[in-house]
């Protein structure tokens, strides 16, 4: 049965003057940290400063002793054995005794006395209040506990059952059916008096023959009874209200905070830091890697220091910050929606949309301009472009550098048989006509043989006069060529001159055809002249 089998266990622990303890998770790089020279643990428990092995390695009332008879060797603090340590709580894990008394009849015990227990804790010990609980259990107990030397506190509890089948079971509440509690202990206890008051019979010895009484840790699963007792810095000085600092507080990155159990102080690592506050150098308050934390054990701390998603972790002194992907900004520290788009995705799709039609349009304007440059292609060949090619004294120039020379065509030096000739600089500075083409056929087209031959026909011609042809361009269906402004006399820019000497620069052509059958006769070109003559004579 389940009281039978806790009683049992009871009878073991008053056997062995102990009660079993429950471990604390404790962080090693807080737990380890000690002055060099000094041990860090003793057997399995880790000794941190402010405690110590010894006087020289503790503060001031935190000596602790290790008895090397054991195998491991076990911690005191005089003559209770230390089961573990804790910096950030502030708190001490120790083995107690368990008081007890066990009747052989209604009103006599195995002893002659009842065995009660009590144990002081010295300076800087207390019970720890919100950890343990008072626990009295048997069928017929009355269990009293007393917290101060003074008497100024004594409470206790009274259990009952007529059987041990309807006594409380494992895992059911402690209300009076076999076992009481009291789960509430003032603060400031530093001792714990367990005994049975002037209670002198015991109606249920039969099937109950004991009852068993102790302070232990709450949450206690009947297996093992846990005390815990709270310490702190209680003496050498105290915690500043404003800057939070103390003597014992000597790590970088630490404060000071009050005791909640009686007077004192104790010692935290700031938010972002781990470590031993107490202890400069190795062991000290030092930055806790989230992120690397996150990647060691995600289950643990990826809770414990979350990013949400859309960001990244980024560790940085003291903290860490949840960095929001590209494209995002906010916190991603805050929950799933902390980081958000820079652009909405209706601003994002309207940006897109007018990319994309600038696209276009560059396409667009591209294959225009593409299309417009194969047509230049095609009318420079269609209008002799290919044959002037061939002859290696004309140079072509583009409209847009001739427009450059003449000043947009600007200055008009004369109209002549073959076109309009125009006054312009090189960018040498030498003056030039240029003259632009506009003589058609019959049909409005030019005949590209032609209009190659007489090209390339002048450009050859050397003589005396005042014009000598020197380049030619193509742009269209527009010829233009300029001559090299040698123009002395006045009369020579007249009108009327410029077109006789067109007309003779035509004659020339005609008479310097490669093909001798097109080439007129002299008496086409005495004809010709005579004309010439006359149309000047008038």
């Amino acid at each position: 049965m389940a009281m039978t089998q806790l009683m049992m266990l009871l009878w073991f622990l008053l056997h062995s003057h102990v009660a079993a303890i429950a471990l604390a998770s404790l962080s090693v790089s807080a737990t380890s940290a000690q002055w060099s020279g000094c041990p860090s643990k003793c057997g399995d428990v880790y000794i941190p400063y402010p405690f110590g092995i010894g006087d020289h390695c503790a503060w001031p009332g935190f000596t602790v002793s290790c008895n090397d008879s054991f195998r491991p060797p076990k911690p005191y603090t005089g003559n209770i054995e230390i089961k573990d340590i804790s910096l950030e709580k502030g708190e001490m894990r120790i083995y107690t005794f368990v008081a007890y008394v066990c009747y052989n009849s209604t009103n006599t015990t195995e002893n002659d006395n009842k065995t009660g227990t009590k144990l002081r804790l010295d300076t800087p010990f207390l019970v720890a209040q919100k950890s343990n609980e008072f626990t009295g259990i048997g069928c017929d107990t009355v269990a009293w506990l007393q917290g101060r030397d003074d008497g100024s506190f004594l409470t206790g509890c009274i259990t009952t059952c007529a059987s041990l089948d309807t006594a409380a079971q494992d895992g059911e509440p402690c209300t009076g059916l076999g076992c009481c509690q009291v789960p509430s202990i003032p603060a400031n206890l530093s001792m714990i008096g367990i005994d049975w008051g002037d209670k002198v019979r015991n109606v249920a010895w039969s099937y109950s023959p004991c009852s068993y009484a102790f302070v232990a840790e709450k949450g206690c699963d009947g297996r093992s009874v846990p005390t815990v007792v709270d310490w702190a810095i209680r003496s050498n000085g105290s915690c500043s209200s404003e800057t939070q600092l103390a003597p014992a507080c000597v790590s970088n990155n630490s404060y000071c905070i009050d005791a909640t159990n009686g007077e004192g102080y104790l010692c935290n690592c700031a938010a972002g830091y781990a470590g031993n506050p107490y202890v400069t150098g190795d062991g000290r308050c030092t930055n806790i890697n989230e992120c690397e934390l996150r990647k060691v054990d995600p289950a643990k701390y990826e809770k414990l220091y979350p990013c949400y998603s859309g960001s990244i972790c980024h560790d940085t002194e003291g903290d860490y910050e949840c960095k929001c992907r590209f494209g995002h900004r906010g916190d991603g520290k805050i929950n799933d929606n902390g980081c958000r788009p820079i652009i909405s995705a209706s601003i994002l799709a309207t940006v897109a949309t007018v990319f994309a039609c600038a696209v276009l349009a560059i396409l667009v304007v591209y294959i225009l301009k593409e299309h417009k440059k194969r047509q230049r292609n095609r009318s420079f060949d269609k209008n002799g472009g290919n044959i002037l090619k061939k002859m290696m004294d004309i140079k072509l120039f583009t409209e847009k550098q001739l427009k450059k020379m003449t000043q947009n065509y600007q200055h008009v030096l004369g109209k002549g048989f073959f076109g309009e000739v125009y006054k312009g600089t090189t960018k040498d500075k030498h003056h030039v006509a240029v003259k632009r083409y506009f003589r058609q056929d019959a049909k409005g087209q030019y005949n590209k043989e032609h209009v190659a031959e007489e090209i390339t026909n002048q450009a050859r011609i050397q003589h005396s006069l005042p014009l000598e042809f020197v380049k030619c361009y193509k742009y269209n269906e527009t010829r233009t060529m300029y001559d090299r402004y040698f123009l002395s006399p006045d009369n020579a820019l007249l009108e009327r001159n410029m077109g006789c000497l067109d007309r003779m620069a035509a004659i020339a052509v005609q008479c310097l055809k490669e093909d001798v059958d097109e080439r007129p006769t002299m008496a086409n070109i005495v004809d010709e002249l005579k004309q010439l003559k006359e149309a000047l004579s008038s």
